[in-house]
């Protein structure tokens, strides 16, 4: 199982305080998020979106290309996101990309084998980029 990794008890500094922060405003527009939440109605700190967080928060940001690719995806999601609701199958969609993407993203993660999670998550951001920006 992917470990997110443990946390030291201490005081928060600024640096922690202003990385909780980041990370907290990259959660909301998110497509991961409202595709499991729309899709399953699950909160948001369900199971699914604390592994893909922490993914993203404790992996790959730490890859040489992963802030460009989270960069990427948060520039581009909310338009997904947006245009994606208007369908009248959004639904569908939703379930597509689940099935798709992140159900075996979440899988690899699962298993800790986080390049493949990250293959499977550079797919899924450039396929719907082709398909709603």
């Amino acid at each position: 199982m992917y470990n997110l990794g443990a946390t030291a008890t201490k005081e928060p500094n600024d640096a922690d305080t202003s990385k909780k922060k980041s990370s907290e405003k990259k959660s909301s527009g998110c497509f991961i998020t409202t595709a499991v939440c729309k899709c399953f109605g699950k909160p948001d700190d369900c199971y699914e979106l604390t592994m893909f967080r922490g993914f993203r928060d404790n992996w790959l940001t730490q890859q040489p290309d992963g802030d460009a690719l989270v960069s990427e995806y948060y520039a581009i999601a909310p338009t997904i996101v947006n245009r994606i609701d208007q369908m009248v199958s959004s639904a569908d969609i939703y379930q597509q990309i689940w099935q798709r993407y992140l159900a075996p993203c979440l899988k690899h993660l699962e298993q800790g084998e986080n390049e493949a999670c990250k293959e499977r998550y550079i797919d899924m951001v450039r396929t719907l980029k082709a398909q709603y920006c």
